[in-house]
């Protein structure tokens, strides 16, 4: 223990400079064991308690105390602590009696490596229990720091644990603990200089729900420590006044100007707060008003995994939550909710009103903290959780986008990771350095230590920082000693270069280089504002103009010129657009990264919306081609934090400006009779042709059968018009017609959806690779409000199709469908035109072979023995019952003298069937029914 107690003297001397500071009325004695002399009112009464000395009786604390402790004499027998404890407990009972129950304390400092004298009746444990319910029954609480270190052989142990187990008994019958300190640091900690009252935060109640109420307290847990309050010093009075208090007051006035001498009174002034250049004034009255008040409580929102509410949410102090210790079943309750969270792995959300008034609410988590020991309640940990107005974003740019030759490789990482592992401070098999509880604020303790020179000397200067706090703010040298292979290594592992000091006004802005390139030239470009006083961006080197004009800071408006200038070159190179395309692209790609730099993201993200709308109306395709190439997007959140655009939206921006969707909501409105009926939502003639690779799209009214007449009438207004991209591999052979704006058509084996009001050729997966023909039909289900694309093989019977539902989630996949029948599509008059299909009420109809038989499905007969003068169909009713119902239409003369022939089915009438002549042979121009009045149709591609 010698050894040591220069460490203590330390301790105990700041133990009693805070007690000058914050509890100056305290009052402290000192009592010493050990020591070759004895001297205590014990030992002069009754006799024995030899080798305990009273260096202090209990009296106010003073700077006389803290000298004393400074130097405890060193003694050379050994010390019972157990006779120490018992001339202390019986100076506080002698002083206080049964007064200041549960505020007289004693602080035992040992090793504990001493052997206890036996007593004369009983054990040792006897003794121990009597002194623990004695000190109990007078209120005494006790605390004992047992500091050890370097201690061996078979005494020591046999001893050490006879006394921790005298120890352990006075924490059992006693209000006692005891810390193991092994380290001089952990000693100046374990002293808790300064003890605060627990007051509770809140008493109330913890709702589950209205029906469900938990009486709890919420105490402070963790609170920081702050320096004490420093006030002002006057030295006018005079240096005889003894009762003079020194103080110094402040009064304010308030003037209009600084030159004029009258004083605006109390009453006549009003807080204003800012809002643009104006300042808005609000009277108290107001104020009060627009303070948000509640009744205070705790009121649970739910539950959530504990991994949701990530470590640096955490703000403010942490407060326990436990539960009323005169309510039984609150600590059941309590104790029940805890348990099952720490098993579940969840924590609670709740929010928070601490007292009536309160003007404002907080909304915090709730931890279990299960108890290890019988004698004390499970509770919570509480802490503060942010609103959306506290989290502050900083991003940074991934690691995964630096070149490769930035990055280290396996042999740097391997010699970093054993540099990470031999800092460790809580290595498994040893005792955690540096806990919490057990350290102490070097900034505190300075100010203290030299608080108290001051004391002394007005002229004292600030000593040395002590080595036990260099602990604290640098590694330990005895660490780095044995180590010195592993931070050898990692020195040697890493090249080291200068990085040259940047000028005060410069400005680093990154290459047209892909992110991630292992060029190596791809590093910073450093543009100095002196050097480079571009004020214009021009049309020669627009680029290197812009990145100079945003780097000059010496002034405010550099930024914003340089943007509004790039913005304005961007608009002249695309409106004269010949074959400067790429060079405007190139000024987008510029202007964007400029944006990024400054935190400009809204000027750009208008800006790309406007010059991509712009492109669109005068048919820019290149350009609208290149955006998608180049990739182009708008600045999400993740590289700008004032930006509202998210990353998912971001990639998606070329495909939100080329087609118009709507959201499924809207079905009441687009489906509604004055929308649908409107003349822009009518069935339409679809026209389209190909000229070399351009695709050209035509929309004009449907013709109007005068009454009467023979001749079809139309208005020469053209609805749309469009060009586009002819799709590679694509052939037009159609299936459908328009099945709610979508129409099917394949090239060889691979089907095509073209969706014309998006202007978009969707091509799909080939349903069955072992199939060397087939035949698409497209459907409409009206219950899924679904398109569905059915496939079969032409060229030979089968009992299944595959159906492919555009729009899900699994888009390609076909699935497998049985059939009712063995059957194959028709062909039709003309080679690879398989016969007519018309979905109807969710139901597709078309011409299909079973033996030599055509089928329109399953469901009727159609016969074709003679189509110059009727046309007879039997349609099944009901395949189980077997019944057939026979229709005769009028011959295809009555509708047109031309039909011979050739007819494809178009719809269902009252009753039946109505036929229409085909296509008749290839033409340049093909003409199709177009339907574009549903919802669904935007929706589907």
């Amino acid at each position: 223990m010698r050894s040591v107690l220069p460490d203590v003297e330390k301790a105990c001397s700041m133990l009693l400079q805070k007690k000058l500071i914050y509890n100056k009325y305290d009052e402290v004695g000192i009592v010493v064991f050990g020591t070759e002399e004895t001297g205590n009112e014990l030992a002069r009464e009754i006799g024995g308690y030899e080798n305990v000395t009273v260096l202090r009786n209990i009296r106010v604390v003073d700077e006389i105390a803290a000298e004393h402790v400074k130097q405890l004499p060193r003694g050379t027998v050994a010390g019972d602590f157990l006779d120490a404890l018992i001339v202390g407990m019986d100076m506080l009972i002698k002083m206080y009696g049964n007064a200041h129950k549960g505020k007289k304390r004693m602080c035992l400092i040992t090793n504990a490596a001493c052997p206890t004298k036996d007593p004369f009746e009983g054990t040792k444990d006897d003794q121990v229990s009597t002194i623990a319910m004695k000190m109990a029954a007078e209120g005494i609480k006790m605390e004992s720091i047992v500091m050890r270190s370097n201690l061996s052989g078979d005494a020591h142990e046999r001893v050490i644990e006879e006394n921790d187990h005298l120890l352990k008994l006075f924490s059992s019958n006693a209000i006692a603990k005891t810390v193991n300190v092994d380290s001089p640091l952990s000693l100046l900690g374990s002293l808790k200089t300064r003890r605060v009252a627990p007051v509770t935060l809140f008493r109330g109640d913890l709702e589950i729900n209205p029906t469900m109420k938990i009486k709890v307290w919420v105490y402070k847990k963790v609170a920081e420590e702050r320096l004490p309050t420093l006030k002002m010093y006057s030295d006018k009075a005079p240096p005889t006044d003894k009762f003079a208090k020194h103080e110094v007051k402040v009064d304010y006035d308030y003037k209009v100007t600084a030159e004029s001498t009258e004083v605006i009174a109390p009453e006549e002034r009003i807080k204003g707060f800012r809002y643009g250049p104006q300042v808005i004034p609000i009277s108290p009255d107001q104020i009060e008003t627009l303070k948000f008040k509640t009744d205070k409580g705790m009121k649970l929102l739910g539950f959530t995994e504990a991994s949701n509410i990530l470590r640096h949410y955490y703000m403010k102090d942490v407060n326990i939550v436990v539960p009323d210790p005169s309510k039984e079943k609150s600590v059941l309750a309590v104790s029940a909710i805890a348990r099952e969270m720490k098993e579940t792995n969840k924590v609670a959300i709740v929010r928070c009103v601490w007292r009536n008034g309160q003007g404002n609410v907080v909304v915090g988590v709730l931890t279990p903290n299960v108890s290890e020991r019988d004698d004390t309640p499970d509770s919570f940990y509480f802490n503060v959780l942010p609103f959306a107005e506290d989290v502050r974003e900083f991003p940074f740019p991934s690691f995964n986008k630096l070149p490769s030759s930035w990055k280290p490789d396996e042999q740097q990482q391997a010699v970093a990771d054993n540099l990470v592992k031999m800092l460790d401070l809580a290595p498994s098999a040893e005792e955690e350095v540096l806990k919490p509880d057990l350290t102490p604020n070097p900034v505190l303790q300075r100010f203290y230590e030299y608080l108290e020179l001051k004391s002394k000397s007005t002229d004292a200067t600030l000593p040395p920082m002590d080595g036990t706090f260099k602990r604290l703010m640098e590694q330990d040298p005895e660490l780095s000693s044995n180590n010195k292979s592993i931070m050898d290594t990692f020195r040697g592992s890493f090249e080291v270069k200068e990085n040259p000091k940047l000028k005060k006004a410069s400005k680093r802005l990154l290459r047209d280089k892909p992110s991630g390139s292992d060029d190596e030239d791809n590093r910073m470009i450093t543009y100095d504002a002196k050097e480079n006083k571009i004020d214009i961006v021009g049309d020669a080197n627009p680029i290197q103009d812009f990145e100079a004009m945003i780097s000059r800071r010496d002034k405010t408006d550099w930024t914003e010129k340089a943007i509004t200038q790039m913005k304005n070159l961007i608009m002249k190179l695309v409106e004269n657009c010949t074959d400067e395309g790429d060079k405007a692209l190139e000024c987008v790609l510029a202007l964007r990264k400029g944006c990024v730099l400054e935190q400009e993201p809204k000027q750009f993200n208008e800006f790309l919306n406007h010059l991509f709308k712009l492109c669109q109306e005068r048919n820019l395709s290149h350009l609208l081609e290149h955006f998608t190439s180049k990739k182009i997007t708008l600045i999400p959140k993740s590289e700008a934090a004032d930006s509202d655009i998210v990353d998912e939206n971001a990639g998606d921006f070329i495909v939100k400006q080329e087609f118009s969707c709507v959201a499924k909501h809207w079905s009441s409105i687009t489906t509604a009779p004055y929308f649908t009926n409107s003349f822009e939502t009518r069935p339409n003639l679809l026209f389209f042709f190909k000229e070399a690779d351009r695709f050209f799209v035509v929309t004009v009214p449907k013709p109007n059968r005068r009454p009467n007449k023979s001749v079809s009438h139309t208005s020469s207004q053209i609805l749309d018009s469009y060009q586009t991209p002819y799709p590679k591999h694509s052939c037009f052979t159609i299936k459908t017609e328009s099945v709610h704006g979508l129409i099917c058509f394949q090239r060889g084996t691979k089907p095509i959806v073209w969706n014309p009001t998006m202007r978009k050729f969707k091509p799909l997966r080939k349903p069955d690779k072992s199939w060397e023909s087939l035949t698409v039909f497209l459907g409409y289900d009206p219950l899924e409000r679904t398109h569905k694309v059915v496939a079969m093989p032409c060229d030979k019977a089968s009992d299944e199709c595959r159906i492919l539902t555009l729009g899900s989630a699994d888009q390609e996949s076909w699935r497998t469908v049985k059939t009712n029948y063995k059957h194959h599509p028709s062909r039709g008059n003309r080679k690879n035109n398989y016969g007519p299909c018309r979905c109807i009420n969710g139901v597709l109809y078309y011409l299909a072979e079973i033996d030599r038989h055509r089928l329109i499905g399953k469901f009727a007969f159609l016969g074709h023995s003679n189509v110059k003068n009727s046309l007879p169909m039997w349609v099944l009713e009901g395949e189980k019952k077997g019944e057939w119902s026979t229709y005769n239409f009028l011959p295809l003369s009555h509708y047109d003298r031309r039909l011979e022939f050739h007819f494809k089915l178009i719809g269902v009438a009252d009753k039946g069937f109505r036929q229409r002549n085909g296509l008749g042979e290839d033409k340049p121009l093909r003409g199709i029914q177009y339907s574009p009045n549903h919802v669904e149709t935007l929706l589907s591609l």
